[in-house]
């Protein structure tokens, strides 16, 4: 599974931190890193219903094509996603690039990609000010806010959490997407896992992630492996608590997309 980002340490101070960058467009989203959920089955519409998409703003292309990332909406106007899918570092000049709000939108109110839903323009971006400096662990501080242009109505939005939860605790992950990462194409449908929490301590231990993972992540899923979101659902919430409220986590990175014995 992905590793996922905690949120309750450091959301106050990303969306109050000004980010300095360039406001460049970052690659599109390419067949070798598709959005993917792996052994998941289609959410209903009571599954992470603040689930939301984010999606190149083009004209003449598929949703399908066009979205890349996911996020929760947690204020009428404001979505908490992942750093990673808002900025990269340029491998020639060594600075941030930021992904330009104009030319990005998001997909809220709907569980299809292809259908329903509203598209809503971004009026800013702010990435932790922490994330992708050269001291930090890999993908360290990968959380985002996105500022919407207009605010969205009707629609639950996710509860801030302000702890981890227990380690065995079930975490509920949503995201569109390829069902098995060797064959193209991205679900219509939003799909959902169930995974466990373990501790950082127990995900340290996988012999791909030794090293890597930082206070400020938490860890998911099964020893077998099997079940996992992977790539593109980047930034779509991991949920707890009842009716899967409790935003805890968002999705980050991880080691292959549910390989035995790594978790995410």
């Amino acid at each position: 599974m992905r590793a996922v980002w905690r949120i309750w340490p450091g959301l106050v101070f990303v969306i109050g931190a000004a980010t300095a960058g360039l406001a460049q467009d970052l690659p599109e989203p390419t067949p070798d890193n598709p959005p993917t959920i792996i052994g998941g089955e289609e959410a209903s519409a009571a599954d992470n219903p603040f689930q939301v998409g984010l999606l190149l703003k083009r004209t003449g292309k598929d949703r399908r094509e066009l979205h890349f990332c996911g996020g929760a909406l947690v204020q009428p106007d404001l979505v908490v996603t992942a750093a990673h899918c808002s900025a990269k570092r340029d491998k020639e000049t060594g600075e941030m690039v930021y992904r330009n709000p104009k030319k990005v939108q998001v997909l809220v109110g709907t569980r299809s990609l292809t259908e329903g839903g509203e598209l809503i323009d971004v009026e800013r971006i702010v990435v932790h000010k922490e994330y992708g400096k050269l001291e930090h662990k890999l993908l360290d501080y990968d959380v985002a806010v996105w500022k919407l242009a207009s605010s969205v109505t009707e629609i639950p939005l996710a509860r801030l959490a302000v702890s981890d939860g227990q380690v065995g605790e079930r975490l509920l992950v949503t995201g569109w997407g390829r069902t098995d990462p060797d064959v193209k194409g991205k679900s219509e449908k939003l799909l959902k896992i169930s995974v466990p929490r373990v501790s950082n301590e127990t995900c340290d231990s996988a012999p791909d992630l030794t090293g890597y993972i930082s206070d400020r992540m938490i860890c998911a899923g099964r020893k077998s492996g099997g079940r996992d979101p992977c790539k593109g659902d980047s930034g779509g919430p991991a949920t707890r608590g009842e009716r899967n409220m409790i935003l805890t986590g968002i999705v980050s990175w991880g080691e292959g997309c549910a390989k035995p014995g790594n978790y995410g």
